[in-house]
């Protein structure tokens, strides 16, 4: 479903199905335990990192990167962290829904970002989520792992097989999307600039 991405990613073993000279999913896990769901990925964007740094951490226009988010934008700074709020769209089966959430986000060095659901303004009961870039010959090295418990039913018996496949497609439009905005002169305009403790 497209809005786990966001767990996020945005969408994360499962082997490539990009072409060689673009970017590359090396790994991509989705787990359930209990109400919890953990989604791991790891892939290569043909980028600078700052540049998909500052496509990341663009909160107003994070619709650009991800088709299940259709409202984003920034709710509040303090104490070193931002406050986006995203709306989301997305489906398993037949089971859809659109979705709410707040998160608080921290980054540091223009290469690592933290975030932490605010449970009281979203539709999930706890999460958290740690974005790693890292310059690598390709390009970015992205290492994402983030962890949500739905406030909300999922389908038991199909909903780690959709998510990890739903992933697997949302994943292929983030890093396509990364790769052609970040080749843009004005990747960057507009981007949070957030820096505190990890």
């Amino acid at each position: 479903m497209r809005w786990l991405l966001c767990w996020a990613a945005l969408a994360a073993g499962l082997a490539s199905g990009f072409p060689a000279s673009a970017a590359t999913i090396r790994h991509l896990e989705v787990q359930r335990e209990g109400d919890a769901y953990t989604v791991r990925f790891e892939g290569v964007v043909d980028a600078e990192p700052d540049r998909v740094f500052a496509l990341l951490t663009d909160f107003g226009r994070l619709t650009r990167l991800n088709p299940g988010i259709v409202e984003a934008g920034r709710v509040g700074t303090g104490d070193g962290e931002v406050r986006v709020r995203t709306v989301l769209e997305g489906c398993v089966a037949f089971f859809c829904r659109r979705m709410e959430r707040v998160q608080r986000v921290r980054s540091s060095d223009r290469r690592l970002i933290r975030t932490r659901m605010v449970p009281a303004d979203s539709d999930f009961r706890a999460g958290r989520g740690r974005w790693q870039l890292a310059a690598v010959a390709g390009g970015t090295r992205i290492r994402y792992r983030a962890r949500m418990v739905p406030d909300f039913w999922v389908p038991p018996l199909i909903g780690p097989w959709a998510i990890k496949r739903e992933l697997r497609d949302n994943l292929r439009i983030l890093v396509k999307r990364l790769e052609r905005l970040a080749a843009s002169p004005h990747a960057d305009s507009g981007a949070a600039r957030t820096s505190s403790a990890p």
